[in-house]
């Protein structure tokens, strides 16, 4: 309030300010005049002023109204009407209602009531309901006047067409469809706009559209004003075909309907089975193993079981059933086929499950038959051995391998073996569901070994070999080598004194060597980082070959030796400072593999060295 109060005294004071401003300059000019007093006297009688004079008024000129014209109209452009809905025309002057209703025509013939319910406004009260989805022609002639009797300047004409019919332009899943999962939604998209988008978020109060035979408990949703999504609570059932319908006398927001029930039907999955032990062609299985059948979906016991068969041989399987899982609709299950005795060793067993087989909910039958087939495991033996018994100049970097019919127990194998002589530690490596081992131990060459598996080695079923394993083969050399015994493949030395590089070589008879001379350009390649695909592949120029010579060799057969090679030129010369590019290799070598890339050492030779020190610390 006291805010108020001194905004009120500003404006005041403003407009008095102003107020004095404009006296002031009227005063300044205006002429000047002498004032002169004026002096009231009075009269004895009063003065009488003269009567006026009575003025008659003329008449007002009468102005003729224009043509008349529509104002308004319902329905207006692009509007449908409602099929119980009046026709309305509003003029913009009062009207001649006889004309008027004579020049009116409604096409096609439309019986009904006319009312007015002011000079101006004309009502048409069809007298039965208008037709859906049609379309009608209204006009009024020339002859239409208004109240002083002009005429129309033009016809007036319109059309309009009544509610029509609301469809449905998708739906999933599509008509017809097969293998529906029955955790789907199921999704109606109409045409237009069904429900208001205001009431989008009060779900409780909109229409629920569809309907399902058999019945599904669930909770439908509008996602916009065109889009229903219905959820299934706990699903459809499987196996089951099912019928979606929208009914004909669902009404949208504006009182439109279908014009017939739209339906449509989908099947959800059929039964199938989703694994199945033992499995196609296994191999090796127990005998005392049973058969399991995992199916997408709780079956129908009875008739599973009178469609599953177990033989061998075409003979059948005795055995009894059991049963686990499909409490929910939408579980698995799964069926035990236990035989009635142990099923043989080495025997190829069938299954067959025909597709009579149908499911719980309903009599929808499996998809196909299943047919398999599966091996019981082999009676225990000893099948193959490498080195084969009594071979001869064997490599001692073979392993000594063996193949049993059966997988067999791993603990404790190696109690069951000899090995003599007795290598100083054996590693074991199984494969093949244990049916493959490779021994893996130090063999000397030129040595003859004994290997021995006693009869009660038993199989990972717990039944033995029966039948011992008593071979011998004799190893041969071991592989010839060349190495070049230098600490990396590049190194530096000093010019003054002799260059000297040592190699390492067994069962070699001799060492060829080549000497290049590297250029800058190249060392830089070759010893450049990241060029390990050039150096890989690299091979000197034939054009920078210094020397090439031979190191005859007395070494005893399968012992290593170490040599030194004194890196002179042709006339026995120290070599110069520079780059070079030794390569090593042997005639055995080359025998052994042509592939295999000779030994190489780069070495600088220089008469400058650079000492670098690093202090703790620093």
């Amino acid at each position: 309030m006291r805010e108020q109060n001194r905004w009120l005294y500003r404006i005041i004071l403003i407009v008095t300010l102003f107020g004095t401003l404009a006296c002031d300059f009227l005063a300044s000019i205006l002429p000047n005049a002498p004032a002169t007093p004026i002096t009231a006297q009075a009269t004895s009688t009063p003065t009488h002023l003269p009567p006026l004079p009575t003025i008659t008024p003329s008449p007002t000129p009468h102005i003729p109204l224009p043509a008349p014209r529509p104002a308004y109209r319902s329905p207006g452009m692009h509007e449908r009407l409602a099929l119980d809905a009046p026709i309305e025309l509003v003029f913009d002057q009062p009207m001649d209602q006889a004309s008027v209703q004579k020049a009116l025509s409604i096409e096609p013939k439309v019986d009904g009531v006319i009312t007015w319910t002011n000079p101006h406004t004309l009502q048409f009260t069809p007298s039965e309901t208008l037709a859906r989805g049609a379309s009608y022609h209204i006009s009024l002639d020339e002859t239409t006047k208004n109240a002083e009797g002009t005429t129309l300047a033009a016809p007036i004409t319109f059309e309009f067409e009544t509610l029509g019919y609301i469809s449905i332009s998708e739906v999933q899943p599509v008509p017809g469809s097969k293998d529906v999962n029955p955790d789907t939604t199921v999704t109606v998209v109409f045409d237009r706009p069904i429900v208001p988008l205001t009431a989008i978020e009060q779900q409780d109060t909109l229409p629920a559209p569809l309907s399902f035979s058999p019945p599904v408990s669930g909770k439908g949703e509008w996602l916009n004003t065109t889009i229903y999504r219905f959820h299934p609570d706990e699903g459809f059932l499987p196996a089951t075909q099912y019928t979606a319908k929208v009914s004909a006398d669902f009404t949208d927001t504006q009182g439109r309907v279908l014009q017939r029930d739209y339906a449509w039907i989908f099947t959800t999955t059929a039964p199938g089975i989703l694994d199945w032990s033992p499995g196609v062609n296994a191999e090796h299985i127990d005998p005392g193993t049973a058969i399991t059948v995992t199916f997408n979906q709780p079956m129908d016991h009875a008739s599973v079981e009178a469609a599953t068969s177990v033989s061998i041989n075409q003979k059948a399987i005795k055995g009894s059933f059991q049963w686990t899982g499909g409490k929910h609709p939408l579980d698995s299950e799964t069926m035990v086929f236990v035989p009635q005795k142990t099923l043989p060793r080495n025997a190829e067993c069938q299954v067959e499950i025909a597709r009579t087989a149908h499911a719980r909910e309903s009599a929808v039958q499996l998809i196909q038959t299943y047919l398999w087939t599966f091996s019981t495991v082999r009676e225990p033996g000893i099948i193959g051995v490498t080195p084969l018994n009594g071979e001869t100049d064997v490599s001692p970097s073979n392993d000594l391998r063996l193949t049993f019919a059966s997988p067999m127990q791993r603990a404790g194998f190696m109690d069951h073996v000899v090995i003599i002589p007795n290598p100083t530690d054996v590693y074991t490596y199984w494969s093949d569901a244990d049916t493959e081992l490779r021994l893996v131990f130090e063999k000397d060459p030129r040595t003859t070994y004994r290997v021995r598996i006693n009869a009660q080695a038993p199989d990972s079923f717990g039944q033995v070999l029966g039948q011992s394993l008593d071979m011998r083969f004799t190893t041969g050399d071991l592989s010839p080598y060349v190495a070049l015994e230098t600490s990396g493949n590049i190194g530096s030395f000093d010019a003054y004194t002799q260059t000297v590089i040592y190699a390492d070589h067994r069962n070699v008879s001799q060492l060829t060597m080549k000497l290049y001379e590297l250029p800058v350009d190249t060392f830089m390649l070759l010893h450049g980082y990241g060029n390990y695909q050039y150096r890989r592949d690299f091979s000197p120029s034939p054009a920078t070959l210094l020397r090439q010579w031979t190191v005859r060799l007395a070494t005893p057969r399968n012992v290593s030796q170490l040599s030194s090679v004194s890196m002179v030129d042709a006339e026995g010369e120290q070599l110069l400072p520079g780059i070079y590019y030794l390569e090593v290799t042997a005639p055995e070598l080359l025998q052994e593999g042509e592939d295999d890339r000779p030994e190489h050492y780069t070495f600088i030779r220089s008469k400058t060295n650079l000492v670098l020190k690093q202090a703790s610390g620093a």
